[in-house]
């Protein structure tokens, strides 16, 4: 599942209207602030109220990052794949 929402609610954790997506594979939410430096990773099955942001947790960095590939991959599969290829280039 992928939502995107612009210009949130400022908060403490985002100190200024953002534009972000939120990613969610059945257990990890992830949520891109998109033009900041920051970000949120919640387990939602370990932290359901979502209190433990793990995005700086220096032990999930690895994680982060296949979260971000598999966000990458889903926002690149809304989008098409261009006009048709009549070619090898």
């Amino acid at each position: 599942m992928v939502c995107e929402f612009n210009d949130a609610l400022e908060s403490n954790e985002c100190p200024r209207p953002t534009h972000a997506t939120m990613t969610f594979d059945g257990r990890h939410k992830m949520i891109v602030h998109h033009g900041m430096d920051m970000g949120e990773i919640f387990d939602l099955d370990q932290d359901p109220g979502e209190f433990e942001n793990l995005w700086q947790d220096e032990a999930h960095t690895g994680f982060r990052c296949r979260l971000l590939h598999q966000y990458l991959d889903a926002m690149m599969a809304t989008n098409s794949a261009g006009i048709e290829r009549v070619g090898k280039f």
